[in-house]
């Protein structure tokens, strides 16, 4: 079992404040289910910490992309499409859930450190540096 995998760091900051504070709220609830692989797949307190981490990304993407549009980022289709793929990666995890499929925590903890760290790092950097270059943070 691996306790709190995504560590966040400054190197990671968007330079936004509330979406920087997203982020780490999301590394949380990314840890309780990395820290969770002896739960249950079947279990009440798994789908919650799905269905939380579900919600709290819906939010997240909303406030981001919305944050994007307002700086006038120029990459905002393809980073919005990021997250629509995301959105359906885990849908079927949640499908999976519905199954009862013995694989799903290790693949769903495999995925999202994966993903979100990349994803942190690499595409959210982008507009990061386009809100600094463009003198637009959106404040």
């Amino acid at each position: 079992m691996q306790s709190h995998f995504l560590e966040w760091n400054p190197e990671l900051s968007v330079d936004n404040e509330s979406l920087d504070k997203q982020h780490r709220e999301l590394f949380r609830i990314i840890n309780t289910i990395l820290d969770s692989e002896g739960i249950e797949v079947q279990s009440e307190e798994f789908a919650e910490i799905l269905t939380r981490l579900t919600n709290y990304v819906l939010k997240h993407f909303k406030d981001e992309e919305a944050y994007m549009h307002q700086i006038g980022y120029p990459k905002l289709k393809e980073h919005a499409l990021e997250h629509k793929d995301y959105s359906r990666k885990v849908a079927m995890y949640n499908v999976g859930t519905m199954d009862r499929d013995p694989s799903l925590p290790a693949n769903l903890s495999s995925f999202l450190q994966d993903w979100w760290l990349d994803h942190v790092k690499v595409s959210d950097q982008e507009y990061r540096r386009y809100a600094g270059n463009s003198g637009n943070s959106g404040t």
